[in-house]
């Protein structure tokens, strides 16, 4: 029985691990058909967040990213915002929740490997 037992969790234990293995290269392969390989050569990003409720625009933020400075500009109809997300981001703490809101649904099959 004990011999039975050993077995059966040794082959479990091979199975979860296999398991985990596809997983990564699934989710690798997600990033790289969105390119994740060439991230590293953007300069400049921008992008509209906007949400909409029953046909009605409940939000809109504009959003500039450089990735290789570290900066993000946030535009809204009412102002402008750019900073340091590495040095600046405990400042500019609610603008900061909304980039990494909103830079994380845009970049998602990113975040797959990233996180």
């Amino acid at each position: 029985m004990k011999k039975f037992t050993l077995l059966l969790f040794l082959v479990a234990l091979v199975l979860s691990c296999t398991d985990n293995q596809q997983d990564q290269t699934i989710v690798q392969k997600i990033a790289q058909a969105n390119g994740i390989e060439n991230f590293k050569d953007v300069k400049e990003l921008r992008y509209t967040f906007n949400v909409r409720v029953n046909d009605t625009l409940r939000t809109s933020r504009a959003w500039t990213w450089r990735p290789q400075d570290k900066t993000a500009t946030l535009t809204t109809p009412d102002s402008t915002v750019t900073y340091n997300y590495e040095s600046e981001a405990s400042q500019h703490e609610q603008t900061d929740q909304r980039f990494i809101n909103d830079q994380y649904w845009l970049l998602f099959p990113f975040h797959l490997v990233w996180d």
